[in-house]
């Protein structure tokens, strides 16, 4: 599935069914960014439900990593975001692990 490449921030994208559940979205990619050896790249199908301009929006979000999986997932996605040298949208480099979860948020 290809998927074209934008350079500004991304639309947020709304689709829903006949049925009124919201439909699995792909989202557009950044321009590509330097891929250091050793690295792997992955593209995932996001489903974004619709929110009303005046509905609740937390500023925190905090979990714990159950399970090695996701442990393993989130030190891969650290590592490789400080190999490329990822920026948050405020222009901070990700040096910890909360800022990977608002580089990925960043990215819808």
């Amino acid at each position: 599935m290809n998927t074209p490449k934008t350079s500004g921030p991304l639309q947020p994208a709304t689709a829903k069914r006949g049925n009124g559940k919201p439909n699995p979205v792909e989202v557009a990619t950044r321009e590509a960014m330097p891929k250091p050896r050793g690295t792997t790249t992955a593209q995932i199908t996001l489903i974004l439900g619709e929110v009303g301009k005046d509905e609740y929006l937390s500023r925190h979000a905090e979990s714990r990593l159950k399970t090695p999986k996701q442990q393993l997932a989130m030190r891969r996605l650290f590592v490789g975001l400080q190999q490329t040298g990822a920026k948050t949208e405020d222009g901070r480099p990700v040096t910890r692990l909360g800022d990977v979860l608002r580089w990925l948020l960043e990215q819808i």
